[in-house]
């Protein structure tokens, strides 16, 4: 009984901080939606996002692990408790994730995976390469160049789960980097005390919050140009549904102007609604392309029966 707590535990901070990759599988639904794919290899994917985030996740809580229990976080402790049997699960996880890329992907894929975990690794480790070169996760340049290749090389990865690498590849990666763009840069505003406290020059230590908010809000709208174009080129019609929250960004860019960017608990409110905005104009998109690559023939053929029901009854009724 033990082992299994400890065993769900382990499941809870390898999916924290939840994000639309995992536990939450929105931009595997995504890819799996644009492509056309099968549904076996969206449960590969899944397999995929679920070990190789919680890799990523466990293996920066065990090293901010210290920090976190000084801040109240009681559950990092459970890291420190474990040792270096916390590397060794981080090690496996990424390993299983490994193997599905290898067995399911292509080369391509592979060789962007390991980069991918080279500099995952180097931006959470203070144990190992750490002790050599400052993390990348500490101060702000690097911390951004992370993801902006890590994010790009991820999605392409995950991509390459259900088909080749071709425009619409290249379209869903920028898709998934702009927007998770504009998350990131707000991340690390809930812990500005204890970064500013370890010394960590991050963006919310070195930047202002009303600052972080324009640069996400003008990330945000370069999100929803991107899916406008897409949804003419590349895309047609499967991504145009996203466009449907714009103005719910209008309206929360309206009223901070209108407030001169005061941060306070209506300011809060705001955010959340913002958050919410984002998070409906994907699940619109996975929704638009679900129905236009999987469903639309099965209703044309539906409302064709009906149509040709309805006119062999009149027929017969006319007979």
């Amino acid at each position: 009984m033990k082992s299994f707590k400890i065993f769900l535990k382990l499941i809870k901070l390898g999916a924290t901080p939840p994000s639309i990759v995992y536990p939450y599988p929105i931009i595997p639904f995504l890819a799996f939606a644009l492509s056309k794919g099968s549904f076996i290899n969206f449960l590969v994917s899944l397999l995929f996002v679920s070990t190789y985030c919680s890799a990523v996740n466990l293996w920066n809580h065990f090293n901010d692990a210290e920090d976190d229990v000084k801040a109240g976080r009681k559950d990092s402790a459970l890291l420190l408790e474990l040792g270096y049997k916390s590397v060794v699960l981080v090690l496996f996880l990424y390993l299983i994730a490994f193997i599905t890329v290898l067995i399911k992907t292509n080369v391509i894929a592979l060789v962007l995976y390991l980069i991918a975990v080279i500099i995952t690794w180097i931006y959470s480790d203070k144990i190992f390469i750490g002790k050599v070169i400052r993390r990348f996760k500490e101060y702000y340049v690097s911390e951004v160049l992370t993801y902006l290749i890590v994010v790009p090389l991820s999605s392409i990865v995950l991509w390459c789960f259900f088909s080749e690498i071709d425009l619409r590849c290249f379209g869903f990666v920028a898709i998934v980097t702009t927007l998770f763009l504009s998350i990131i840069v707000l991340k690390d505003i809930k812990d500005i005390t204890v970064d500013a406290d370890a010394g960590y020059k991050t963006l919310a230590v070195v930047f202002s919050p009303q600052n972080l908010l324009k640069t996400s809000f003008t990330l945000n709208a370069l999100y929803y140009a991107l899916i406008f174009s897409l949804s003419i080129s590349i895309f047609p019609r499967t991504v145009m549904i996203g466009l449907i929250p714009l103005p719910i960004l209008i309206y929360v860019i309206y009223c901070m102007l209108k407030r001169k960017w005061l941060i306070d608990v209506d300011s809060i409110n705001l955010v959340k609604l913002y958050v919410y905005s984002y998070l409906l104009s994907l699940i619109l998109i996975c929704v638009g392309a679900f129905y236009w690559n999987f469903m639309k023939d099965i209703v044309l053929v539906k409302f064709m029966q009906i149509l040709f029901s309805t006119s062999v009854i009149n027929l017969q009724g006319t007979d």
